[in-house]
């Protein structure tokens, strides 16, 4: 009976860690369609251009999620593509760290899936663009990098850096650049839903419920045990 028993443990341990590992993951997206947004920050809200926003500045989306920003220290400021030269798309809102070096934190007040905007650092030539995003306990949940490279063509080509979860887990997230520099980000948007929820919702019978595949192997393992029982005896 013992054998037995380590066997349906060893099972369902193995079980749920193909479940957690299935179900767990954060990716990194390059391209604001991929996000599937279902809410964004406009930062022509903010003010005119070159309109001081201090540290601890709250702010809401569209849908009414707030979010805190802050820098590590000095104000951010709101700016536009023109006067910034960049290479956004012409008149474009944008969240400027005003020269200052990051992270840029955006706290949110509740849970989403996603964020991601264009970012471009306060200088001409290549740059490394980073994304992190956390839990609501602080925790690290995932961490990206990808090069970009910054002009003055105004014909949006920034790069977009975003994250985007299968589950409602990140409660803040950072953007940066690795020279330790200031820089922009656009419009920022958020998603809300999972990926699963933007899908078509499967049919129903094509359901099976966790728990039934649990009690299935158990039974499995159980019938499997009793007949190497009867055949030792």
């Amino acid at each position: 009976m013992l054998k037995i028993s380590k066997i349906l443990l060893t099972g369902l341990f193995l079980l749920t860690s193909f479940a957690h590992m299935a179900s767990a993951g954060i990716v990194l997206i390059t391209d604001r369609t991929s996000l599937g947004g279902t809410d964004y920050y406009d930062w022509a809200l903010l003010g005119g251009t070159a309109t001081p926003i201090p540290s601890g500045t709250i702010v809401t989306s569209n849908n009414g999620l707030q979010a805190t920003l802050s820098i590590p220290s000095g104000d951010m400021i709101k700016t536009d593509q023109q006067p910034w030269l960049g290479n956004f798309s012409n008149n474009t809102p944008l969240l400027s760290t005003n020269g200052n070096s990051g992270p840029l934190t955006v706290d949110f007040n509740g849970l989403v899936s996603g964020a991601g905007a264009q970012i471009q650092w306060d200088a001409y030539g290549a740059f490394t663009a980073e994304i992190k995003a956390f839990d609501n306990l602080g925790g690290l949940l995932a961490s990206y990098f990808l090069d970009g490279s910054s002009t003055s063509v105004s014909n949006n080509s920034a790069i977009f850096i975003g994250l985007l979860s299968d589950s409602l887990n990140i409660a803040m997230l950072t953007f940066n650049v690795t020279n330790s520099r200031g820089f922009v980000i656009n419009q920022l948007d958020v998603t809300t839903s999972t990926p699963q929820q933007q899908q078509q919702p499967p049919t129903p019978i094509l359901q099976v419920p966790e728990p039934g595949i649990f009690v299935l192997f158990s039974l499995g393992l159980l019938a499997m045990g009793t007949l190497v029982r009867r055949r030792e005896v």
